[in-house]
């Protein structure tokens, strides 16, 4: 186990500091919490060397993460290649929307369908 246990109050104590590298090695050792927080300290601080780092957390695994991914790089001058991937992670998370919208409204209709034909069944 690493001895490096970054916390939130230790990103903000980097952030003030400007030490990007402690604050980057956060995103490596920390759950999505410390992930999350170090993105923005990242962000907020605009040292234009976070920037890839910033970047590579847009497909985060979790949506939480990335959004704050997206949210954070937008504090730096946007290319269209970063412009295109966030657009394409957005619809990305629409179609998993409506994917999964899409199953609800099966398992509701196959719950109801199960009501009602037990409704008829005799004991």
């Amino acid at each position: 186990m690493s001895l490096f246990q970054p916390t939130t109050a230790k990103i903000e104590k980097w952030k003030a500091e400007g030490r990007t590298n402690k604050i980057v090695k956060a995103l490596d050792e920390g759950l999505y919490n410390i992930r999350v927080a170090a993105i923005r300290a990242l962000g907020e601080l605009k040292d234009q060397s976070a920037y890839n780092t910033i970047q590579k957390y847009i497909d985060d695994k979790l949506e939480i993460v990335s959004i704050e991914a997206i949210l954070s790089i937008q504090n730096f001058v946007l290319n269209d290649e970063i412009i295109d991937k966030i657009v394409d992670k957005l619809w990305e998370w629409e179609d998993e929307r409506e994917d999964l919208l899409r199953r609800r409204k099966i398992f509701k209709e196959k719950q109801e369908n199960k009501q009602s034909s037990s409704i008829y069944k005799t004991k």
